[in-house]
């Protein structure tokens, strides 16, 4: 189950939280990478955009491979959970995954995701709106659900998705979501966006 992994995920990096060993920002800052893997638990949320560092965390994830056992599941022990969240068209899906595998030397993730609702003109550089072009959510689904039934995505799920683009992709998908990854705080707490969510056992995170 999905959502019972990441909470266990969660309560871990809580605890190390609460003891002192690792702040919030050390999760988001590459240079405190070593450290936030060296506690046990992280979440590696790397956007394309950040593709030339890769490599770097290739190598620091194979030296850290002899310490800790990163093919356990957390059913039976402790396993540190790789996230790479990344934008892919539909031509790219499996292409983008290939290489954001080899870059980082593993053979798997444990969660691949379409990083935002939209899609931009290859070479685009930031996010100008004349590059925007309407993406396939179907296809580029039913893309990720073969990634998933090769075994190189142990789970699939979507970021920055509206109630109404994840009803749309609900209906579609063979294999739902298993995560929608979205802002929310309690200036904006997405009470629509929750519930839904709930009701189609998408976890929210």
């Amino acid at each position: 189950n999905h959502s019972k992994a990441t909470s266990k995920v969660g309560l871990a990096l809580k605890k190390l939280f609460d003891d002192g060993v690792v702040k919030r920002e050390d999760l988001f800052i590459t240079s405190k990478l070593w450290l936030v893997l060296n506690s046990l638990f992280s979440y590696l949320n790397s956007l394309c955009v950040f593709d030339e560092e890769l490599k770097q965390y290739g190598m620091c994830l194979l030296q850290l491979s002899f310490k800790w056992l990163l093919k356990i599941s957390l059913s039976s022990k402790p396993r540190m959970m790789i996230y790479r969240c990344t934008n892919h068209a539909l031509e790219d899906v499996a292409s983008a995954l290939e290489g954001t595998l080899r870059d980082l030397q593993l053979h798997y993730v444990d969660l691949y995701l379409i990083h935002w609702p939209v899609r931009m003109k290859k070479g685009t550089v930031g996010f100008p709106v004349e590059s925007l072009e309407q993406p396939d959510f179907p296809s580029t689904w039913r893309a990720m659900e073969a990634l998933y039934d090769s075994g190189k995505a142990r789970a699939l799920g979507v970021s920055n998705f509206s109630t109404k683009k994840l009803a749309d992709l609900v209906q579609v998908a063979r294999i739902p979501p298993a995560f929608n990854q979205v802002e929310c705080h309690p200036s904006w707490q997405q009470a629509k966006l929750r519930a839904f969510c709930q009701s189609k056992g998408v976890h929210l995170s």
